[in-house]
């Protein structure tokens, strides 16, 4: 009996925690907006969009060149190009876990300095005027679309995270999914502005 006790407390407790993970899911979804300093500094970020398609067949040429895939049949690693490239950014004073400013732009292969000497700065100072809590870095593709990373907000008794992004160029499909607490809203146009809702892991 006390065998059967113990797995039948098993069997009910786990469907009441996911229940209560998805009622705080919901919750954070629907409270979330969309940040208007965004908006209202959507030419700055456009001012991004125009450096970054006006250098992008260099900026694949570039990381193409060092983009190698390794094939364990093979035994070795191949020079491939890539359907996308991301890159971070490392502000002053924003890090890595365990890492210095310094060591973060060094060891993460994605650093936003790792483009061609001649672009990096005038992307960097577009970072510096959006400032570090709107921009995280960004995501290009050879369809041309850009990807923004603007923030990543936690909620630490929850332990959900809602991430922002910013895309142009991507087709516009009205998602306001809550099956996957994501949802699209079309800023301007080709200009998408998306918050998606996820657990920490």
């Amino acid at each position: 009996m006390r065998i059967i006790f113990v797995v039948g407390l098993i069997i009910f407790t786990f469907p009441c925690y996911g229940q209560r993970d998805k009622k705080s899911s919901e919750n954070i979804f629907y409270q979330t907006m969309v940040d208007t300093n965004v908006v209202q500094n959507l030419y700055l970020y456009d001012s991004l969009r125009n450096i970054i398609l006006s250098n992008i067949d260099t900026l694949f040429k570039f990381k193409n060149k060092t983009n190698f895939v390794f094939y364990a049949d093979k035994k070795r690693s191949i020079q491939e190009d890539a359907y996308s490239y991301r890159f971070n950014y490392y502000p002053d004073g924003v890090k890595r876990p365990h890492d210095t400013v310094e060591e973060a732009r060094k060891n993460d292969p994605y650093s936003l300095d790792k483009m061609p000497a001649f672009i990096y700065p005038y992307i960097e100072n577009i970072f510096k005027k959006i400032g570090n809590d709107k921009i995280k870095g960004f995501r290009i593709s050879v369809d041309s679309t850009i990807q923004i990373d603007i923030k990543h907000d936690y909620y630490p008794s929850e332990l959900i995270y809602v991430d922002h992004f910013l895309t142009w160029g991507r087709f516009y499909e009205n998602n306001t999914e809550l099956k996957y607490f994501t949802r699209d809203i079309l800023l301007a146009p080709k200009w998408i502005y998306t918050f998606l809702v996820r657990d920490r892991y």
